[in-house]
């Protein structure tokens, strides 16, 4: 064998005589010119052969509450602590959280809510300053927090039909439990399933689930 011989050695097998089938003329293989590359077209696996990805987590919706019944109970502040406990405590007497539940149930606007509260700190401030007691602009606001919040916590009570206490009941329990109640009404009306769950948002739907029709069920 001679590496600089440029004859073909008869004796080796070609690439023709072993791929080509018998009776046809064999050809060179062909190769992409330089600057040509095609990227070859990767093909389908079957259905059985496709890579299986995690499955996707089921969505756990929260469970509601019983026709005529609170959520859970007016000492239940622990199962959330945010955002029902922290906007209730820190969030201007709890008047952010209001305003977010007085949209969702249709009593009064969100924006609303926060431009009265405003006011009616800017009413405090003034008289602070005319007076020179800054007793005002901490006692008025407080005031007209504890008393919206007696307004909708009456006005969900007649909405959603929750006969537990009774109007009565209802008035004494967000009187004396002004802050309990506020968070009370919240869990209710999200859901809230953990004990840090949920944000401030206005627009925040609840944790509950969808509710369909007549039309989608038949």
């Amino acid at each position: 064998y001679d590496p600089y011989s440029t004859k073909v050695n008869s004796s080796q097998p070609s690439h023709a005589s072993v791929y080509s089938p018998v009776g046809t003329t064999a050809q060179p293989p062909a190769y992409p010119a330089a600057g040509n590359h095609v990227r070859p077209v990767a093909q389908s696996l079957p259905q059985q052969q496709q890579p299986i990805g995690p499955a996707s987590q089921p969505v756990v919706y929260a469970q509601r509450a019983p026709p005529g019944r609170w959520k859970d109970g007016i000492c239940d502040w622990c199962n959330n602590l945010y955002p029902s406990c922290y906007c209730t405590c820190c969030c201007f007497y709890g008047m952010w959280l209001v305003g977010q539940m007085s949209q969702k149930v249709g009593y009064v606007s969100f924006n609303t809510v926060v431009w009265v509260t405003a006011g009616i700190w800017l009413l405090g401030l003034i008289l602070s300053l005319a007076t020179g007691a800054g007793i005002f602009v901490i006692v008025i606001p407080m005031l007209f927090s504890f008393f919206a919040s007696i307004c909708l916590r009456l006005y969900i009570v007649r909405t959603e039909g929750i006969t537990e206490c009774g109007p009565f009941g209802e008035f004494c329990t967000a009187f004396w439990c002004w802050y309990c109640s506020v968070s009370q009404m919240a869990r209710h009306l999200y859901g809230y399933k953990q004990v840090l769950d949920g944000d401030g948002d206005p627009y925040r739907p609840d944790d509950y689930a969808p509710v369909q029709s007549q039309e989608d069920q038949v």
